[in-house]
């Protein structure tokens, strides 16, 4: 049942690439640029999820689907901490303006 779900987020890699395209259109902040760093480890992410489950039901005789599990986890993990590092930058921001406005 998990490998059958998983048929349905084969094109989420084309999602990501999309938000990446709109966020390199607009000015390039940290903000903009931590987002783009995030969706684009997170369009690696589903590349290789695809490729594992290609892989797991045979679509793809050529790579081995516990080494694309492993890549997919690197790069969901990668993603993951860039995405807290952005966070972070939002709430150390957001820490500046209310000190501002206390002001």
């Amino acid at each position: 049942m998990r490998d059958a779900r998983k048929l349905f987020r084969l094109l989420k890699s084309v999602n990501e690439a999309k938000k990446v395209k709109d966020l390199l259109e607009q000015d390039i902040t940290l903000d903009n640029a931590l987002n783009i760093t995030v969706r684009s480890f997170f369009a690696l992410y589903w590349l290789f999820d695809n490729l594992n489950i290609l892989s797991k039901i045979k679509v793809l005789n050529g790579p081995d689907p516990k080494t694309m599990g492993k890549t997919a986890s690197t790069f969901w993990l990668l993603a993951l901490l860039t995405n807290l590092a952005l966070l972070l930058c939002n709430l150390w921001a957001n820490f500046n303006k209310v000190r501002e406005l206390k002001k």
